[in-house]
């Protein structure tokens, strides 16, 4: 069974059926685009996987990510893709060590399909920052299902992977304060969308903001330094403004609220 997202924050449930049951393979393929970060830098067509590095192009010999949307036809080769680049194979990167508390790992949708990872690296909560995961990885799912029956407690922000996403303050200060006091109570976090690039980046960027009281410029300067593929894609050029009672505004994205809340360090 494809999980399903509740409402923000809330833990997986089952649905009846696939969202995309039903659909057509362009509708697919436009869910699937919604999943990854796409900079259009590659003068080619159409993108055509490689058979044994299927994240490479046998035409332009570039990886999907550089490629136009319009160039790409498929969302298997999207599935494909993640599911063999470096990021999709590497577990997750460890951003963050707390003093007197836990770790914060931001990764990809893979880290969460490898119980190995979760198990040793102690991993107690997940922050998936994406939605329709289980549409292209079907077992997305069970390995939900199987991390929460080894209580491991998910928090959900659903986000797509598009300049456009709107950011929900509110969600953001959830999951910043979901990541805090896991971590606070010296458990460890993994921060996650698909690739471990855009979504999940700005969510860290926000706790690092708010919880660690960083810029966001030294906080995305020491994500880039744990995971150099991180890049936020939700929204315009990065700013930040300070007023009075710690305001923090213009992260990626729509985010011109009070962050800051009453956190301790």
């Amino acid at each position: 069974m494809a999980a399903a997202f509740g409402k923000p924050g809330a833990g997986y449930q089952q649905p009846i059926s696939d969202p995309l049951d039903g659909q057509s393979e362009e509708q697919k393929l436009q869910a699937a685009l919604r999943q990854v970060t796409l900079d259009g830098s590659a003068d080619c067509q159409e993108f055509k996987p490689n058979p044994r590095l299927a994240h490479l192009c046998t035409e332009c010999f570039r990886s999907l990510n550089h490629h136009a949307a319009s160039a790409i036809k498929s969302a298997k080769h999207v599935a494909a893709a993640v599911e063999t680049s470096a990021a999709g194979k590497k577990a997750a990167s460890r951003v963050l060590d707390v003093s007197e508390g836990g770790a914060i790992f931001l990764g990809g949708v893979g880290a969460v399909m490898n119980p190995s990872f979760l198990e040793t690296e102690s991993i107690q909560g997940v922050v998936t920052c994406a939605r329709d995961l289980q549409v292209l990885w079907p077992k997305f799912s069970k390995a939900v299902a199987d991390a929460e029956a080894n209580g491991i407690v998910f928090h959900i922000v659903p986000l797509l992977d598009e300049p456009q996403q709107k950011l929900d303050l509110e969600d953001l200060r959830q999951a910043t304060k979901f990541i805090h006091e896991k971590v606070a109570a010296g458990g460890n976090v993994l921060v996650h969308c698909a690739q471990g690039r855009s979504r999940s980046t700005t969510v860290l960027l926000a706790y690092l903001a708010a919880a660690r009281k960083m810029t966001v410029e030294s906080a995305l300067a020491l994500v880039q330094e744990k995971r150099q593929m991180a890049q936020p894609n939700l929204g315009g050029k990065m700013q930040e403004e300070r007023g009075s009672g710690g305001v923090l505004e213009s992260l990626p994205g729509r985010i011109c609220s009070v962050l800051c809340m009453p956190l301790a360090c």
